[in-house]
Protein backbone atom coordinates (compact mmCIF):
# COMPACT_ATOMS: atom_id res chain seq x y z
CA UNK A 1 0.00 0.00 0.00
CA UNK A 2 1.56 3.64 -0.89
CA UNK A 3 1.45 6.19 1.34
CA UNK A 4 -0.11 8.91 0.84
CA UNK A 5 2.01 12.35 0.74
CA UNK A 6 0.91 15.71 1.05
CA UNK A 7 2.19 17.08 -2.30
CA UNK A 8 0.04 14.02 -3.64
CA UNK A 9 -2.52 16.58 -3.44
CA UNK A 10 -3.71 15.58 -0.81
CA UNK A 11 -4.43 18.58 2.00
CA UNK A 12 -5.85 18.35 5.63
CA UNK A 13 -8.78 19.81 5.59
CA UNK A 14 -8.72 23.73 6.90
CA UNK A 15 -11.06 24.60 9.59
CA UNK A 16 -11.89 28.61 9.90
CA UNK A 17 -10.65 29.74 13.33
CA UNK A 18 -12.13 32.86 13.79
CA UNK A 19 -9.76 35.86 14.11
CA UNK A 20 -10.18 38.60 17.22
CA UNK A 21 -11.73 40.93 14.71
CA UNK A 22 -14.28 38.42 13.97
CA UNK A 23 -15.00 37.66 17.43
CA UNK A 24 -15.36 41.13 18.94
CA UNK A 25 -17.29 41.49 15.90
CA UNK A 26 -19.80 38.53 16.79
CA UNK A 27 -19.83 39.87 20.61
CA UNK A 28 -20.71 43.39 19.30
CA UNK A 29 -23.65 41.80 18.02
CA UNK A 30 -25.22 39.93 20.60
CA UNK A 31 -24.62 42.58 22.43
CA UNK A 32 -26.99 44.80 20.87
CA UNK A 33 -28.95 42.36 20.21
CA UNK A 34 -29.38 42.13 23.83
CA UNK A 35 -29.70 45.60 24.79
CA UNK A 36 -32.62 45.30 22.17
CA UNK A 37 -34.68 42.78 23.84
CA UNK A 38 -34.25 44.84 26.99
CA UNK A 39 -35.89 47.95 24.82
CA UNK A 40 -38.68 45.72 24.68
CA UNK A 41 -39.47 46.05 27.92
CA UNK A 42 -42.80 48.49 29.37
CA UNK A 43 -42.51 50.98 32.25
CA UNK A 44 -42.67 49.14 35.26
CA UNK A 45 -42.16 49.21 38.83
CA UNK A 46 -38.79 47.66 38.26
CA UNK A 47 -37.67 50.61 35.79
CA UNK A 48 -34.66 51.37 37.34
CA UNK A 49 -33.23 47.73 37.49
CA UNK A 50 -34.14 47.74 33.54
CA UNK A 51 -32.29 50.79 32.81
CA UNK A 52 -29.30 48.98 34.63
CA UNK A 53 -29.30 46.48 32.74
CA UNK A 54 -29.50 48.71 29.76
CA UNK A 55 -26.99 50.79 30.34
CA UNK A 56 -24.54 47.99 31.62
CA UNK A 57 -25.33 45.94 28.01
CA UNK A 58 -24.80 49.19 26.56
CA UNK A 59 -21.80 49.92 27.74
CA UNK A 60 -20.35 46.68 27.05
CA UNK A 61 -21.30 47.17 23.57
CA UNK A 62 -19.39 50.41 23.57
CA UNK A 63 -16.07 49.07 24.73
CA UNK A 64 -16.80 45.85 22.02
CA UNK A 65 -17.31 48.23 19.58
CA UNK A 66 -14.71 50.52 20.21
CA UNK A 67 -11.92 48.97 17.56
CA UNK A 68 -14.67 48.08 15.04
CA UNK A 69 -14.66 49.95 12.24
CA UNK A 70 -17.50 52.74 11.79
CA UNK A 71 -19.12 51.36 8.85
CA UNK A 72 -18.93 47.38 10.03
CA UNK A 73 -20.39 48.13 13.34
CA UNK A 74 -23.22 50.38 12.05
CA UNK A 75 -23.98 47.53 9.95
CA UNK A 76 -24.16 44.77 12.46
CA UNK A 77 -26.04 47.39 14.53
CA UNK A 78 -28.55 46.84 11.80
CA UNK A 79 -28.54 43.14 11.71
CA UNK A 80 -28.69 43.12 15.24
CA UNK A 81 -31.67 44.98 15.22
CA UNK A 82 -33.25 42.37 13.00
CA UNK A 83 -32.69 40.46 16.02
CA UNK A 84 -33.08 42.04 18.78
CA UNK A 85 -36.47 43.62 17.52
CA UNK A 86 -38.30 40.44 16.27
CA UNK A 87 -40.76 38.81 18.38
CA UNK A 88 -39.49 34.91 19.98
CA UNK A 89 -42.40 33.01 21.72
CA UNK A 90 -41.88 32.05 25.43
CA UNK A 91 -40.97 33.97 28.14
CA UNK A 92 -39.71 37.33 26.95
CA UNK A 93 -37.29 37.40 30.55
CA UNK A 94 -36.28 34.14 29.59
CA UNK A 95 -35.21 35.27 25.92
CA UNK A 96 -33.49 38.07 27.26
CA UNK A 97 -31.70 36.18 29.91
CA UNK A 98 -30.70 33.52 26.94
CA UNK A 99 -29.76 36.60 24.45
CA UNK A 100 -27.70 38.18 27.52
CA UNK A 101 -25.49 34.97 28.10
CA UNK A 102 -24.99 34.43 24.61
CA UNK A 103 -23.12 37.49 24.03
CA UNK A 104 -21.38 36.97 27.45
CA UNK A 105 -19.88 33.74 26.01
CA UNK A 106 -19.22 35.51 23.14
CA UNK A 107 -17.31 38.37 24.98
CA UNK A 108 -15.68 35.95 27.18
CA UNK A 109 -14.04 33.64 23.85
CA UNK A 110 -12.78 37.14 22.48
CA UNK A 111 -10.47 37.28 26.05
CA UNK A 112 -8.50 33.52 25.08
CA UNK A 113 -6.55 35.65 22.31
CA UNK A 114 -2.90 35.68 23.02
CA UNK A 115 -3.18 38.86 24.53
CA UNK A 116 -6.53 39.82 24.57
CA UNK A 117 -7.07 43.87 24.23
CA UNK A 118 -8.17 45.89 27.54
CA UNK A 119 -11.35 47.11 25.79
CA UNK A 120 -12.59 43.39 25.93
CA UNK A 121 -12.28 42.94 29.46
CA UNK A 122 -14.18 46.42 29.63
CA UNK A 123 -16.91 44.74 28.20
CA UNK A 124 -16.92 41.67 30.01
CA UNK A 125 -17.14 43.40 33.02
CA UNK A 126 -20.06 45.41 32.58
CA UNK A 127 -21.80 42.01 30.56
CA UNK A 128 -21.19 40.64 33.42
CA UNK A 129 -22.83 43.50 35.96
CA UNK A 130 -26.06 43.19 33.62
CA UNK A 131 -25.84 39.44 34.43
CA UNK A 132 -25.83 40.49 37.96
CA UNK A 133 -28.44 42.77 38.24
CA UNK A 134 -30.49 40.62 36.11
CA UNK A 135 -30.40 37.64 38.37
CA UNK A 136 -31.12 39.65 41.32
CA UNK A 137 -34.20 40.90 39.59
CA UNK A 138 -35.31 37.34 38.81
CA UNK A 139 -34.38 35.98 42.37
CA UNK A 140 -36.62 39.09 43.59
CA UNK A 141 -39.65 39.80 42.14
CA UNK A 142 -42.09 39.11 38.74
CA UNK A 143 -40.42 41.30 35.90
CA UNK A 144 -42.48 43.92 34.15
CA UNK A 145 -44.38 42.92 31.05
CA UNK A 146 -42.95 43.10 27.22
CA UNK A 147 -44.24 45.86 24.98
CA UNK A 148 -46.79 44.10 22.62
CA UNK A 149 -48.08 41.56 24.67
CA UNK A 150 -46.41 38.01 24.79
CA UNK A 151 -44.60 37.17 21.81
Amino acid sequence: MRRVEPDDGWQRPQRSIPTQEEREAHAYLLLEEARLRCERFENGPLQSELRLIHREIGMAGLFASSEIPSSLRHALLDAARLYGESPIPGDPVAVLEVALGRACTAVERCLIARAPADHMHLAHVHALGAIDVLNGWLSESTPPQIRGGVD
